[in-house]
C-alpha cells in the first residue's frame, strides 16, 4: 500500500497527538519508583522537542517538564552520591538520563527565550529572566551530576552558561517576574563558576553534594568583574565568555591576550567568609547559628572547607613539569587492601583482580605523581581521596599515593591522578587516647617510610576520623608486639577517606 503524502493539516494532526501523549503523561501522578519516570520523560522531552507547535504552547509544557524533572533529579541523586567508580550500568543510565534531561530542558528554554525576544511579547510567565533562570539552573544540575559521577563537562554548558550570564545581565532592569518567582541566573552562575574553580574531579561525590549545598547558600559573595584587575593578583580568575570553558586562575595561566569577552572572577570574600566561619566553628559555634548543615561539627567538614577555602586564596599551580610515558603497573585500591598487603610482608603477590589490585598505563608523570589508565582487572571502591598503592613490579615496595582526581565517561574507560606521598609503608595498628571506650580499638593505619622533602617528623596515614586527640599508641611489629606512644604534630591532610599527619614520640607517656 502506497503511503498518502503528508500535508499541513496532517501534520497539525500529528503534533497534535503528540502534546495530547505528553499533556496525558504529565498529567498523570508520579511512579512511586522516580526510576520507572525517568525513561519516559526523556522520550516525552525528545517528542516535545520536535513537535511542530507554537512557541507559547512550547514553553508552558516544558516549565511542566522543568518541574518534574527537578522533582526527580531530587530524589535519584543520592544514588549517584552514594556510589563509588567504576558506575554500574544502572547507576550510569541513570546519570547519562539525568544529564540530558537537564540540557535538553536548558536547550528548550534557550529556544523559549528567541522565541519571545522575536516576539516581544513579554508578561510574568514568559520574561526573559525568568526564562533565563530556569535554563540556568538546569546547566547547573547538569553541571553537578557530572561532577557526583567523574564525568566530563558535556560539550557546550559553559558556552551556554556564559551566554545565559550576559542574557540575565542585560535584562536585569526589566525584571518583571516580581520577588523570588524564579531563579537568580546570576547567582546560580556565581555557584556554578565556584565550583569549577575547587576541581569537583578532585572531591568525592558526598563532598560535591556538601560543596554544591554550601554555594547555594553563600555563593552570593563571589565577585565578578567586566574590567580586568589594575594589578596581578594570583587568587583572581578570569573567564573567556566566548569559548567553551570554565574560570582559569591567572596563577596558571595569563588570559589571551586582545580577547574581547573577558570577564574576571575573585573568591577573595567568599574565601574570607569561609575562614570565618571555620573559626566559629573552632570555638564551638553551633552550625546553624552560621546557616551551616549539622555536618559541619564533624572534623571531616572542617577539613573540606578549609582545603576550598585554599583553593579561592592560592589556586593549584603545577610545580613539576610532566613526562609522558606508557608503562604499566599495578594498583591496589584502598587502604583496608593496602594494609592487607603490607600485613603479608614484601615478598606477598597477588594477581589482578585479587585484594582490589588491577593494571593501569602510566600515562604522564612528575615527582609528585601520576596520571593512570586502567588496564586491566576489576576495579571497585574508587573515591577521590582515598589512598592508593602502586608498584611496578611484584618484587618492588608499594609507593603510597592519594587519589586525587578522576574521570570515566563509561566503565571501560578510568584514568586517575595520584599523589605520591610515601616510597612505601609499614602496616601497624592506632589508638588515641582520651576517647570512649568503643573507640578504642586499633585502627589499620600505614607508618610512612621517610620523605624528607617533604616532612621533617615521621607520619602516619589513618583512616578518615581517627584522629580525635593529639596522643595515640601505635602497635608495630611482625607481630603487633611492640607498644609506642606518640603525640601528633600536624595534621597535614584530611579527605573524606584518610588522614595523613606527622608525629613525634610521646614527652608523657602513660
Amino acid at each position: 500500500m502506497t503511503a498518502l503524502p503528508m500535508t499541513p493539516e496532517s501534520d497539525d494532526l500529528f503534533a497534535e497527538q503528540h502534546v495530547e501523549q505528553i499533556l496525558d503523561w504529565l498529567a498523570g501522578p508520579p511512579a512511586a519508583n522516580p526510576l520507572e519516570d525517568l525513561a519516559p520523560l526523556r522520550a516525552h522531552l525528545v517528542s516535545l522537542s520536535e513537535a511542530q507547535i507554537s512557541g507559547n504552547q512550547f514553553h508552558r509544557i516544558l516549565d511542566l517538564f522543568y518541574t518534574r524533572a527537578h522533582k526527580i533529579t531530587l530524589e535519584l541523586k543520592p544514588k549517584l552520591r552514594d556510589a563509588s567508580l567504576p558506575l554500574s550500568r544502572p547507576l550510569r543510565q541513570i546519570a547519562h538520563g539525568l544529564s540530558e534531561i537537564h540540557q535538553t530542558i536548558a536547550r528548550g528554554y534557550e529556544r523559549v527565550l528567541a522565541d519571545v525576544e522575536q516576539r516581544r511579547v513579554r508578561n510574568q510567565r514568559r520574561n526573559p529572566t525568568r526564562i533565563v533562570g530556569r535554563a540556568m539552573k538546569s546547566l547547573l544540575e547538569q553541571l553537578e551530576i557530572g561532577a557526583l559521577v567523574a564525568a566530563r563537562v558535556p560539550p557546550d554548558l559553559w558556552r551556554s552558561a556564559h551566554q545565559l550570564f550576559r542574557e540575565a545581565r542585560l535584562e536585569r532592569e526589566s525584571d518583571m517576574s516580581g520577588p523570588n518567582a524564579s531563579p537568580d541566573a546570576e547567582q546560580i552562575y556565581r555557584e556554578m563558576l565556584a565550583l569549577a574553580t575547587i576541581q569537583p574531579e578532585s572531591l568525592s561525590a558526598r563532598e560535591v553534594e556538601l560543596i554544591s549545598a554550601y554555594l547555594s547558600r553563600f555563593a552570593s559573595a563571589v565577585e565578578i568583574r567586566e574590567s580586568a584587575p589594575g594589578e596581578a593578583d594570583p587568587s583572581l580568575f578570569w573567564v573567556d565568555t566566548g569559548r567553551d570553558a570554565p574560570p582559569v586562575p591567572f596563577a596558571r595561566k595569563p588570559p589571551p591576550a586582545g580577547a574581547k569577552s573577558l570577564i574576571y572572577l575573585s573568591c577573595a570574600r567568599l574565601a574570607a567568609l569561609t575562614a570565618e566561619q571555620l573559626k566559629a566553628l573552632e570555638r564551638g559555634t553551633m552550625p546553624e547559628e552560621l546557616h551551616l548543615p549539622p555536618e559541619a561539627s564533624d572534623a571531616g567538614y572542617r577539613g573540606l572547607l578549609r582545603r576550598i577555602q585554599q583553593c579561592w586564596v592560592e589556586p593549584a599551580k603545577r610545580h613539576f613539569p610532566r613526562r609522558r610515558n606508557n608503562y604499566r603497573v599495578q594498583v591496589c585500591i584502598g587502604l583496608e587492601a593496602l594494609w592487607q598487603m603490607l600485613e603479608r610482608g614484601p615478598a606477598a603477590t597477588a594477581e589482578p583482580g585479587e585484594d582490589n589490585i588491577s593494571d593501569w598505563m602510566v600515562l604522564n608523570e612528575s615527582p609528585a605523581g601520576y596520571a593512570l589508565m586502567h588496564v586491566a582487572g576489576e576495579v571497585h571502591g574508587l573515591h577521590n581521596g582515598s589512598a592508593i598503592g602502586l608498584r611496578m613490579a611484584e618484587s618492588q615496595a608499594w609507593q603510597i599515593c592519594i587519589l586525587r582526581w578522576m574521570t570515566s565517561d563509561n566503565p571501560e574507560h578510568i584514568e586517575l591522578g595520584v599523589q605520591v606521598v610515601a616510597p612505601g609503608a609499614t602496616s601497624i595498628g592506632i589508638a588515641f587516647r582520651n576517647t570512649k571506650q568503643q573507640q578504642r580499638q586499633p585502627f589499620q593505619a600505614l607508618l610512612l617510610d621517610p620523605l624528607p622533602a617533604l616532612r621533617q617528623n615521621p607520619a602516619i596515614l589513618a583512616p578518615a576520623g581517627s584522629c580525635r586527640s593529639r596522643r595515640f599508641i601505635m602497635v608495630t611489629g611482625e607481630d603487633k608486639t611492640c607498644i609506642a606512644q606518640g603525640r601528633m604534630v600536624s595534621l597535614d591532610l584530611q579527605t573524606s577517606s584518610v588522614e595523613l599527619f606527622q608525629y613525634e614520640s610521646d614527652p608523657y607517656p602513660i
